[in-house]
């Protein structure tokens, strides 16, 4: 008889495992059927008299040893799973305010994107020699105050400034991100359990 099941495979998406369930045949021996018959990645097998089981699956994060009949750390997966949580960390860390000058400044995508911009269209003024009027010489903070500026050369220095700012927290974030994968994997070198490095504290020592 035939049973449909839907798993977890090894990258944590739903597959669905067909398991054939037989009787044991009278003209084969049980080892001869034992060699036939691999554990499933249900844990089901058949040693030549009946269906034996391995036990239901731990958690989210085992995958089955097939060879010894037995749920062992998925820590590859785990890892995959940590790494996408602490990168979506750092990118929402990445959309904080900055300080320049002791001043706060928006720092998200749309603010990254606008200071690139202006940027780019001083230094094509600067270079090309073209005045900028004034009341273009602004940018405001992220209290909603317009701050201004009445020299080019000035207005350029703060833009770089400003650069600079996000240029430095967004390479922190990267060496804090480096940092936790570095623990993480230290405790999985250890051995450590699976449910234990699922509470790894992601949000935390991003300072």
């Amino acid at each position: 008889m035939d049973h449909l099941y839907t798993v977890n495979d090894q990258f944590g998406f739903p597959t669905q495992v067909m398991v054939t369930m037989l009787p044991p045949p009278e003209a084969v021996s049980g080892p001869a059927v034992n060699e036939m018959f691999e554990v499933d990645l249900l844990g089901y097998w058949y040693d030549g008299q009946q269906w034996q089981s391995v036990g239901p699956k731990p958690g989210e994060f085992y995958v089955m040893d097939k060879l010894n009949k037995t749920w062992i750390p998925n820590y590859e997966q785990l890892t995959q799973q940590l790494a996408r949580l602490l990168d979506k960390e750092r990118s929402r860390r990445n959309q904080y305010a900055v300080e320049v000058n002791s001043i706060m400044f928006d720092g998200d995508n749309t603010a990254q994107t606008n200071l690139k911009n202006k940027i780019e269209e001083v230094r094509g003024r600067l270079a090309l020699g073209t005045a900028m009027p004034s009341e273009l010489l602004v940018w405001r903070d992220t209290n909603n105050q317009t701050h201004s500026w009445t020299d080019i050369n000035n207005y350029y220095q703060f833009l770089q400034s400003y650069a600079i700012a996000l240029g430095e927290r967004g390479t922190r974030l990267y060496i804090k991100m480096w940092q936790h994968k570095t623990a993480i994997q230290a405790l999985i070198d250890a051995n450590t359990a699976v449910e234990q490095i699922q509470l790894y504290p992601i949000e935390q020592d991003w300072d």
